[in-house]
């Protein structure tokens, strides 16, 4: 059996629809939940995701973006200010796990 770099349409698909990665990013006890119980500042929970995905820091504009996303979110009275700040964190590493530079790094 051959070993490619290239990413199959199934692999990606599992990565983008998949319900297992869903489910390991959502659970509370997960590195992310760790991460967003911490009384770090939200811009280096944003470090430490790309660190965690892409063993990189995040670009200016990559940081920037993250901050706007954040401050953009709905602020929902029914939601407490970390709950909302871990459903942005969790988008944000949905987006790193499925970026181009994660296939190839992993």
């Amino acid at each position: 059996c051959e070993r490619t770099n290239q990413v199959s349409l199934s692999q990606s698909l599992a990565l983008l629809n998949g319900q297992e990665v869903r489910d390991r990013l959502t659970q509370t006890n997960n590195r992310l939940g760790k991460l967003v119980q911490s009384d770090i500042p939200f811009p280096a929970k944003v470090h430490e995701l790309f660190l965690a995905a892409l063993s990189r820091e995040p670009g200016q504009r990559e940081l920037q973006g993250a901050i706007a996303m954040f401050e953009e979110s709905e602020n929902h009275a029914a939601i407490t200010e970390q709950q909302r700040e871990r459903r942005v964190l969790e988008d944000i590493l949905w987006d790193l796990i499925n970026s181009k530079e994660f296939s190839i790094l992993r």
